[in-house]
């Protein structure tokens, strides 16, 4: 299992999803967060993975919207419809597939209004608005039950940028704690 390290540090960083963690490390875990590149395969293999070893009551997923998919008809429902009509097109729809493998409810947690909260066209300010509702979304289903969360890999960034801002607040939040974890793509979109 490979733990990211910062500058050399002894202190563990954050998970890499390099194909060697042991899942059975994370069975204690109330919540992990994944950090993918959309509709990379091998990182939609490892939520899978993850699924079959954790049993997770809930899998969140940014790329679903505001989608609530608790049942196969759910599911079916949203799949039927053109691509066009998902604000994510072709990776929601490859969403919606994956979900059909498993019978877990699926939680779109996207603010899908966030650009009438930010009302301008600063990047900062959507991955904050975003990320804030990721994390509600996050601990009100973590309150029913165990959750996997999976978000774009730049949502759990562990480095100030000028583009988006600070260090994620998932990552902030979710990384390190006794009773969650963060896993990162191999290779990251960004630090």
């Amino acid at each position: 299992m490979k733990i990211k390290r910062k500058n050399g540090d002894s202190g563990i960083d954050y998970l890499v999803n390099d194909g060697t963690l042991n899942l059975d490390t994370l069975k204690d875990k109330n919540v992990i967060i994944v950090g993918e590149r959309h509709g990379y395969k091998g990182d939609m293999d490892l939520v899978g993975k993850l699924i079959e070893t954790l049993e997770p009551d809930y899998i969140l997923v940014e790329a679903l919207l505001d989608y609530v998919l608790h049942d196969r008809n759910s599911k079916l429902l949203q799949l039927k419809k053109p691509t066009s009509m998902h604000m994510y097109g072709a990776l929601t729809k490859l969403w919606l597939e994956f979900s059909l493998k498993y019978d877990r409810p699926f939680i779109g947690m996207e603010c899908v209004d966030w650009e009438q909260k930010v009302g301008g066209n600063s990047l900062v300010d959507q991955f904050e608005v975003r990320e804030q509702h990721f994390i509600k979304m996050i601990g009100k289903y973590s309150n029913k039950g165990k959750v996997i969360a999976v978000t774009g890999d730049t949502h759990v960034r562990t480095i100030k940028t000028e583009q988006l801002g600070e260090v994620s607040p998932l990552y902030l939040k979710y990384n390190g704690k006794k009773d969650s974890a963060v896993i990162r793509t191999a290779e990251g979109e960004i630090e």
